[in-house]
């Protein structure tokens, strides 16, 4: 199963990826294509964004991603955009992959909320 967590707080955004899916043989497994292409866009574009080191920090390795990002407003979109994509694939393979969101927003009230088969 690959395990999404994504945490975000006041400009700080942290997204790590473990596991595989298994829901196919190595190279033919669509979970994990779906997304591990999301997960290249979102580096691609962060990398391209965040132009300063000190502000980006990315650790990849096969089945293991962690992204953090902080003090680019730009990032939290990006972010948005990959988590929705990550939930999409729970919702219609939720033997697969499950999403965990911690986020506070500017009043800190924190939601957090797991789809997928199981609570991270």
């Amino acid at each position: 199963m690959v395990k999404v967590r994504y945490r975000s707080s006041e400009g700080r955004y942290e997204l790590s990826l473990k596991g595989h899916a298994g829901a196919g043989a190595y190279g033919c497994d669509i979970i994990c294509a779906g997304v591990s292409a999301i997960t290249y866009a979102l580096m691609g574009y962060l990398e391209l964004t965040c132009k300063e080191a000190s502000c980006l920090d990315i650790n990849y390795a096969e089945g293991d991603v962690t992204i953090l990002c902080e003090g680019h407003a730009e990032c939290g979109s990006a972010f948005q955009m990959a988590i929705t994509g990550y939930e999409m694939i729970a919702d219609k393979y939720p033997q697969y992959i499950s999403v965990d969101i911690l986020s506070a927003d500017r009043s800190g009230d924190t939601r957090n909320r797991a789809r997928g088969k199981e609570h991270l």
